[in-house]
């Protein structure tokens, strides 16, 4: 995590970002995606929840504007609005690990086999996944390292 700020900054410079989806948009996911909008080389390009003006309230909470957020329920719509630079909110948590341009997911469900279908879709979609689901992580977490080494995903 040392010099996370600068490599993420270099990146940024270089015209790249790191694209995220985030699942579960409750005090945990909105939190991260406040501190995404705020950086450089990150961004969280895409949030599901099963309340869609939850995912929608926590972008408006980080401060992106009504014009960049765009309600989508199809893949198509999701890879067409995040190409774009749009900020999508779904409540279909299944776009998070098939989303094209999406890099890495992140857990912020606190229930365990929503967690567990996120973390094995996405690493079998050869997408990094951070578990910010300790319940699905006290469970499974063993077997969800095998399957990141087996996936060549953190």
């Amino acid at each position: 995590m040392l010099n996370m700020n600068f490599k993420l900054k270099r990146l940024q410079e270089q015209g790249k970002t790191i694209r995220t989806g985030i699942v579960g948009a409750g005090q945990m996911g909105r939190g991260m995606i406040t501190q995404m909008v705020l950086m450089d080389g990150i961004t969280p390009s895409i949030v599901a929840d099963i309340d869609i003006e939850r995912a929608v309230h926590a972008f408006k909470y980080a401060g992106v504007n009504d014009e960049e957020i765009k309600i989508v329920n199809t893949l198509a719509e999701a890879n067409r609005w995040i190409e774009a630079g749009k900020y999508v909110a779904t409540e279909n948590i299944d776009l998070i690990s098939h989303a094209d341009l999406v890099q890495c997911t992140i857990d912020a469900t606190g229930i365990p086999d929503v967690g567990a279908k996120v973390a094995t879709d996405s690493m079998n979609n050869k997408k990094h996944c951070v578990m910010l689901n300790v319940e699905t992580d006290v469970v499974i977490g063993p077997y969800l390292k095998r399957l990141a080494e087996q996936n060549d995903v953190i």
